[in-house]
């Protein structure tokens, strides 16, 4: 798509002369006012529109005016370039070639949308990084990157941000779980099946293509030359069309295979499919290390990856001689080795697995390989399932509860069975064939004893008919009947749970119990050692990556058996600040303690509310003594404390089915008690997640009132400790970390200087960093759930204080829809703190953003920032400008954090100084070669040090930078913010901005925990959700848009 140069005009008017004012006027007689900037029926001398006058027209140069056609090209475009593998190559379509910066003009609009240039011509980046060969070639990139700079100056073929050089100093070597891949040089044939139904669930596509493979002679015949996704493509390393004898397959054109014939669920009579196998083209490898290479950011990567998936995957799929598989494949790249698990309670096993993806890298394409575990469900009857995920004896004859039901019902939803009895019934004679055996969970009723179906306008006891019909006898009745059917009422088939049995190798899709998450974290936190240790010796050989690999062998490709080596530097760790610069006592590198310091801004606290909270019938705790002591602790940390108030709360019953509604009432008779302090330490009787999000929403909502949670039995625990030895016990300083935090507190901040240039002077901040998330509902929440964003902003020189907006949006909506508002908000913040000027600069941290969704989030959500100034400049008035006359124009970095990828690092030598305790990687550790992007300004970074397993470090990718940080400044100024993370007496795994931001969206998951926990029947909106009271509005703070009272509006309550 050419760039489209459109001349600002009126409704119909041309572009006109200047006036003698200097202001251009069109043929319809209306003015460019510089001030509003638009046509206008006045000129700028008359417009009473505060500020200074921008631009004449005449002076404007590439400002597009886009016509919606035009718009929409822009998000097709979009939409393209976000289906690319790594999203940092553009599409190989033109439009995509185009995506670039969004300009200050068209933020101005009310809808802000993207400029477009013409790029300038595209050139490589020549990258010549040397594997395992333990010579830095780090130098050789910095030239070539030079290099290419000098030459191509004006190069827009990049879709984000391009790499301003690698990042400098003394380099170490750590190893990588990827191995580098040779591709074959030939092409490779896709075809796609076409006639497989596309309603038809993973499972039954998976058997339809398997039975069609199986019947067709030109697929069976030549099996080892190609690979499937046994849904709709097939990959093939030669045409396979040539076999069948007659002219090869234009694109477009079919084979028909034999027709199958298959049953529907509750049919006797089988259906005919007659499936087509169409040639879709070839794919070119060489494209591919033309990408990696730098000398093709139009290739499509995304293609040949997910072909160069298939085939990796065929090894797995493939039974051996015993015609058995030892490896389970869930989702596109996962396989979990059948003989490799473990119990874990409540009727679920572990199983370990490997994860096996193809990605490009730097100069070469990689394969990246990680261990993963998983739960699944046990292969047992359902009865035996139910009484152990609800710990009910055997013995035990009681019934569920209503919420029970409710909890069972989305723990099963959609999971296979298998009916245990035999169905003799003479008119369908192949009943009992194990095709039909096989049922799906679609439901949970009422107890086997009163569950009923209508049978010839009757209401029939399920019981009373399968006694009498399949002359049944029962054992369990008290538990529920399951609906094996249809979900649409009228369409049930209830089965006993005693009769229906879970089959195997099904992945547990709900919420894991607290017991199973810790036995999960048992088995999964492994060293880095071990962890390398399972890739190489079983990993690799599930799946497929030896060197006798006869897969890799007939495609012509060939994986390293080695981790790849590459440079990596360490970064120093920041030096901490307390309270008149105190020091802190570190422990090691990446980790300190609190002895002998004070919070660097303790806030004081009239009174300390306590809260103590019992179950009915329960043991009455005495929290006095506890309480003093942490009073005493407070003080200790700088905070002028009062004498602790104390109250007492009996919870209701919770057998009964209103226990939430009971529990509500009576929380607010408590809180209203507590009206003389703005916070409040809550003792809980029982890990109950119901009763701490029902504290959270009506505190932050109804009253304004922070809370501190903890359990009654680790308070106990540990202030016992304290009062027996005297010494400084750390539970209790993690408490008044957050009490401090909850007052608008610091407790801790960097050393003078460590910020840097670009956001502090002298002491006076003149750059706002910013985070931002979106959490999503769960497949078991409650249909139409809204998705939650959240955006937090700093408001201090310290950097250490960040209040926040939130917003409901459209349910697994990842782009943030309200962001302009909610980025004013923070400026605002901004300048309500007392900072006279709002920032020059914006350093924004954006989590939760895949790959593939970079070019779509570039596209819409910095044009909202850069909105968002611009209505910061016209709400706060031109005293806040920090450009004088100038237009509010901030310097806006956008990095997108990821942590949820599958790289890590491992030492690359057994030195004591190479490594930290627990055997990973030094804190600081930084790659920004090799693995990284060809093309744009990424890195990886792991800043902290973890307490036990393997650390994982977080992937940070530009996508956009007028600030023009250097590589250098931007990773040490990111490892630094690291150690700033409020409630931590060490560095964190990624920038607390972004932290802080999804902490936020877990806050707003518990305003409407009823909704994402699936709780509630039925369908929602985020219209209906915003209008319920209750659950978001419900709240005094009318004047804003946010659910919590106005009093936390300038706090951290979230944390």
């Amino acid at each position: 798509m050419a760039s489209i140069k459109v001349a600002m005009r009126g409704l119909g008017g041309g572009k006109g002369k200047e006036d003698n004012n200097g202001d251009d006027r069109n043929d319809e007689g209306q003015w460019w006012c510089r001030k509003c900037q638009s046509w206008k029926g006045h000129d700028t001398n008359d417009c009473a529109r505060a500020g200074p006058a921008g631009p004449r027209l005449s002076d404007i140069d590439n400002t597009e005016i886009q016509t919606q056609m035009e718009r929409d090209r822009i998000e097709a475009a979009a939409a393209n370039a976000s289906k690319q593998f790594q999203s940092s190559a553009p599409s190989k379509t033109k439009e995509t070639q185009l995506l670039t910066s969004a300009t200050w003009h068209d933020a101005e609009r009310e809808s802000p949308e993207t400029e477009l240039v013409k790029p300038a011509v595209q050139a490589p980046i020549v990258t010549n990084l040397i594997q395992g060969s333990g010579v830095d070639s780090r130098e050789q990139n910095s030239h070539a990157l030079a290099k290419f700079q000098a030459e191509y100056p004006g190069s827009q073929s990049f879709i984000h941000c391009r790499r301003p050089g690698f990042g400098t100093g003394e380099s170490i070597w750590v190893l990588a779980n990827c191995f580098a891949v040779d591709l074959p040089k030939g092409k490779l044939y896709t075809y796609s099946l076409q006639g497989i139904p596309q309603s038809a669930t993973s499972e039954k596509k998976q058997r339809l293509v398997r039975q069609v493979i199986a019947g067709w002679h030109l697929l069976y015949s030549q099996s080892e030359h190609w690979a499937t996704d046994h849904a709709s493509i097939i990959v093939a390393s030669r045409d396979l069309s040539s076999v069948a004898g007659g002219t090869p397959l234009r694109p477009g054109e079919s084979l028909d295979a034999p027709a199958i014939h298959y049953f529907n669920p509750g049919s006797s009579t089988p259906s005919r499919l007659v499936v087509k196998l169409q040639y879709t083209g070839t794919l070119d490898p060489t494209q591919y290390s033309s990408f990696v290479e730098g000398r093709a950011p139009e290739a499509n990567v995304a293609e040949l990856s997910q072909a160069f998936n298939l085939i990796m995957a065929k090894h797995a799929n493939t039974p051996n001689a015993k015609d058995q598989k030892e490896v389970l494949q869930v989702g596109k790249n996962k396989f979990f080795y059948k003989a490799g698990w473990s119990s874990l309670s409540a009727g679920l096993v572990a199983y370990r697995g490997y994860l096996s993806s193809i990605r490009p890298g730097m100069s070469r394409v990689l394969l990246n390989v990680n261990k993963v575990t998983s739960a699944f469900f046990e292969p047992q009857y359902l009865h035996d399932f139910i009484k152990s995920w609800f710990n009910i004896g055997s013995q035990n004859k009681r019934t569920l509860y209503v919420d029970e039901i409710s909890e069972l019902e989305k723990v099963l939803w959609k999971v296979k069975v298998r009916i245990m009895y035999d169905r003799s019934d003479q008119s369908e004679a192949d009943i009992n064939r194990e095709s039909r055996r096989e049922k799906t969970v679609m439901g949970v009723g009422w107890p086997l004893r009163t569950q009923t179906f209508s049978r010839d306008g009757r209401d029939t006891l399920v019981r009373d008919y399968l006694k009498s019909t399949w002359h049944l006898d029962f054992q369990h009745d008290q538990l529920p009947c399951i609906n094996v059917g249809g979900k649409e009422p009228g369409k049930e088939i209830w089965i006993p749970a005693e009769k229906l049995r879970i089959l195997p190798h099904q992945l547990f899709r709900s919420k894991l119990k607290d017991a199973q998450t810790e036995q999960m974290v048992k088995l999964a936190c492994r060293t880095p050692q071990e962890n390398a240790s399972a890739i190489a010796i079983e990993g690799l050989r599930l799946l497929g990556i030896t060197p006798r690999s006869e897969v890799l062998q007939t495609f012509g490709i060939s994986v390293a058996n080695t981790f790849l080596k590459l440079p990596a530097r360490c970064l120093r760790s920041p030096e901490i600040s307390y309270r008149y610069n105190q020091e802190p006592c570190y422990r090691g590198k990446g980790t300190w303690n609190l002895r002998d310091v004070q919070f660097h801004d303790p806030k004081p606290l009239p009174a300390l509310c306590v809260l103590n909270l019992r179950e009915d019938g329960g043991r009455a705790y005495n929290a006095r003594p506890v309480a003093e002591v942490f009073v005493q602790i407070l003080e200790r940390y700088g905070l002028n404390t009062g004498p602790p108030i104390f109250d007492s709360l009996v919870l209701p019953s919770k057998i009964v089915a209103i226990y939430v509604g009971h529990l509500r009432e009576r929380l607010r008779q408590a809180f209203k008690r507590m009206h003389i302090s703005n916070i409040a330490l809550v003792l809980l009787p029982t890990p109950d997640s119901w009763l701490y999000t029902t504290i959270k929403h009506i505190a932050d909502c109804e009253f304004g009132l922070a809370t501190v949670c903890t359990q009654v039995v680790k308070v106990e625990s540990f202030g016992q400790m304290h009062i027996r030895n005297g010494a400084l016990c750390g539970f209790l300083a993690n408490l008044a970390m957050k009490v401090n935090i909850k007052l608008g507190g610091t407790n801790h901040t960097l050393q003078p200087g460590l910020f840097g240039p670009k956001l502090i002077d002298n002491g006076t901040p003149h750059a706002i960093i910013i985070g931002a998330d979106v959490t999503h509902p769960d497949s078991h929440s409650t249909e139409g759930t809204p998705s939650i964003a959240a955006v937090v902003g700093s408001i201090d020189s310290t950097f250490g204080r960040y209040p926040g907006s939130m917003r409901l949006q459209t349910s697994k909506q990842e782009f943030i829809s309200e962001l302009r508002v909610m980025v004013f908000e923070r400026l605002q913040a901004w300048v309500k703190a007392g900072n006279v000027k709002l920032p020059r600069s914006i350093l924004f941290y954006r989590d939760g953003v895949s790959e593939g969704q970079y070019g779509s989030t570039r596209l819409k959500e910095i044009p909202q920032v850069m909105g968002a100034c611009v209505d910061a400049e016209h709400f706060l008035g031109p005293k806040h400008n920090p450009f004088g006359e100038n237009r509010y124009q901030p310097a806006i970095t956008y990095i997108v954090v990821s942590k949820r990828h599958h790289t890590r690092f491992y030492p690359a030598t057994t030195r004591k100084d190479e490594r930290d305790r627990t055997g990973n990687t030094l804190p600081g550790t930084v790659v920004d070669s090799e693995i990284t992007s060809p093309y744009d300004f990424d890195f990886y970074l792991q800043a902290h040090a973890p307490m036990k397993g393997q650390a994982r470090p977080a992937h940070y990718y530009v996508l956009r930078d007028d600030n023009k940080f250097s590589a250098n400044d931007l990773q040490q100024l990111t490892m630094n913010l690291s150690y700033t993370y409020a409630r931590s007496t060490g560095g964190v795994s990624y920038a607390p901005p972004a932290y802080y931001a999804d902490r936020l969206c877990t806050r707003g998951r518990d305003y409407l925990k009823e909704l994402f926990e699936g709780a509630r029947k039925g369908k929602v909106t985020v219209q209906s959700v915003l209008a319920e009271r209750g659950l978001w509005s419900n709240h005094p703070n009318a004047s804003g848009r946010n659910p919590w009272h106005k009093n936390l509006d300038d706090v951290m309550f979230y944390l």
